[in-house]
């Protein structure tokens, strides 16, 4: 009978031993992509799918405008011009829009958008001149007002 306890004792060693090293290493999380249900050890290797990114505000306001400007000059009105404006992102992050064709000149200048509102810095427009300018994108249609050294834009349109 005392053979019987170190055989015993060595046998649940072994067992124990023999248990331990059959454990199936690998993804042990199901929100993982690569989880394996067989796992029984976690072995740090669980790759995720990347969040959804969020979306981008501007979706809404890009596209092109059926506009028509009123251009004034020292205060008297000029002329009215009826042309299509882009407003697309160019690349940009976060707030920034750019305003292709505006005033129907074939150049782009950008915008800082502010929910539905967007301000024109100061920018270059021809030789020495500088614009600036604010405007509004609402249910599909833009209106803004832009001015330099001796002239004042008004204009408004709908998405096309």
């Amino acid at each position: 009978m005392k053979k019987s306890k170190p055989i015993l004792l060595f046998f649940s060693l072994g067992l124990i031993i023999l248990m331990s090293s059959c454990q199936t290493e690998g993804c042990t999380n199901p929100l993982a992509l690569n989880y394996n249900p067989d796992a029984t050890k976690d072995d740090s290797s669980c790759i995720y799918p990347e969040p959804e990114p969020e979306p981008d505000i501007r979706e809404p306001y890009i596209g092109n405008y059926l506009v028509t400007d009123s251009l004034f000059m020292l205060g008297e009105f000029n002329s009215v011009k009826e042309y299509t404006l882009s407003v697309s992102l160019e690349n940009t992050v976060a707030d920034t829009i750019y305003l292709k064709n505006l005033w129907g000149d074939a150049n782009s200048y950008y915008a800082i958008l502010n929910d539905s509102s967007f301000n024109i810095p100061s920018q270059q427009v021809s030789g020495p001149y500088h614009t600036t300018g604010n405007g509004n994108i609402c249910n599909g249609t833009i209106t803004y007002e832009t001015s330099g050294d001796a002239y004042l834009h008004k204009g408004h349109g709908s998405k096309q």
